[in-house]
């Protein structure tokens, strides 16, 4: 059985692999070890820069967040007893792979819009506020 590691869990085995702790990694992010606690349990949900800058603190690239790729993968039988291996190609694993990868990207664009889309309505937002303080309706 192939075993698939969601986002979060992928951080958290990236950080463990440096020796970091939570308290390491945000601070490195400028967040609370709670907030960055919540990523890595994946009760939060992290737009694509702050997963940009999470991947590259750890040396990831963000392809790898969302696919297997050619790293290890972890088979659990009765054979194998959970030691890692090295997956063996043909056909339809290629295509597989590449169908992988295709989601993968796809999932990439849809955080990279849902980001924008953020972006966007805090733009909104702050045009809004200059508005008010134009027109001397609002005051700090």
């Amino acid at each position: 059985m192939l075993v698939l590691m969601n986002i979060h869990e992928k951080l958290s085995s990236a950080r463990k692999k440096r020796h970091w702790s939570q308290k390491n990694m945000a601070e490195k992010l400028g967040m609370s070890v709670n907030g960055y606690a919540k990523i890595e349990r994946g009760e939060t949900r992290v737009y694509n820069p702050n997963l940009k800058k999470i991947a590259d603190i750890l040396g990831l690239e963000m392809l790898e967040l969302f696919t297997e790729g050619d790293t290890k993968i972890k088979v659990i039988n009765d054979k194998k007893n959970g030691e890692e291996c090295e997956p063996k190609l043909n056909k339809r694993s290629a295509l597989l792979d590449i169908n992988l990868k295709l989601k993968s990207l796809q999932l990439v664009t849809k955080l990279q819009q849902e980001s924008l889309t953020h972006k966007e309505l805090e733009i909104s937002y702050l045009r809004e506020v200059i508005e008010l303080l134009k027109h001397n309706k609002f005051s700090l």
